[in-house]
């Protein structure tokens, strides 16, 4: 088999190290030249190493994956993505349509040996770079929203659609965040093994899921009453339990809440 030498873009060193040792274990014919944790170090590794493989994250701290894209000179890069999150509609459709292959965290051996398989099976630079710039479009495609995102919890992944969140709450003295949700005509819950400051960042791009508090994420859509005299909110659906909207985050919410149409 072809072999590799590939940068890894992964802002997690725990992710980093895992994808390192199963590429070692499961595919020696690739050797991870270096790895990077922001968008900015990507574009200079890259560019400077020049790989034949690229091992990329979607979320970075200072952007995202198709930052990375648009930036490197390379436009005939095979791409692997990785991400422990979100399922965009656009990544469904860059599987078919692009040189490249998209893995969930915690990475599967046996399919992270099939996304090499795969990348080897290089075609010519100007079919790749066609490719490559389908990806860019896709990703700056305002139009396209997840139907599905994927929280981890205990070893297991929960595929929901983000529309059906109502609340999500940071559990106090734990790096837990539970999330609350409509599931088949009930309420449900899932306890994410995360600070609520990482689950508002991969929520980001859904602009109806805002953070309210250092402790609250609220569907602005499931907003029932706002009771000003005291910054909380009771949601539909969410009876048990009320968010707060803190000070800091007020001027923003109420910002928010127009830009959505649900405040005149």
């Amino acid at each position: 088999m072809k072999n590799f030498s590939c940068v890894l873009v992964e802002d997690i060193p725990e992710n980093a190290k895992d994808l390192i040792e199963k590429l070692q274990k499961h595919c020696p014919n690739v050797d991870v030249i270096c790895t990077a944790k922001t968008c900015k170090e990507a574009v200079a590794f890259i560019d400077f190493h020049k790989p034949n493989l690229l091992f990329l994250d979607i979320e970075l701290p200072d952007g995202d994956g198709f930052n990375v894209l648009e930036q490197i000179k390379d436009k005939a890069l095979p791409v692997i993505f990785t991400t422990g999150f979100m399922e965009f509609e656009y990544m469904k459709k860059a599987v078919d349509l692009s040189a490249v292959d998209y893995l969930n965290k915690p990475i599967n051996p046996d399919k992270l040996v099939q996304a090499v398989k795969r990348a080897a099976e290089l075609r010519s630079p100007q079919e790749l770079q066609k490719q490559h710039q389908v990806l860019v479009d896709m990703a700056s495609d305002p139009t396209l929203e997840p139907t599905e995102i994927i929280l981890h919890s205990e070893g297991k992944l929960y595929f929901i659609n983000p529309r059906d969140i109502i609340h999500a709450n940071s559990v106090k003295g734990l790096e837990k965040t539970i999330v609350y949700y409509r599931s088949e005509d009930k309420e449900d819950n899932i306890v994410c093994s995360c600070l609520l400051k990482t689950m508002a960042d991969k929520l980001k791009p859904l602009p109806y899921l805002f953070r309210t508090s250092k402790t609250d994420i609220v569907n602005l859509h499931k907003i029932k009453i706002f009771d000003k005299s005291v910054s909380t909110l009771s949601l539909k659906g969410c009876d048990a339990h009320e968010a707060f909207v803190g000070e800091a985050y007020e001027n923003e919410f109420f910002e928010r809440l127009k830009k959505l149409g649900i405040l005149m």
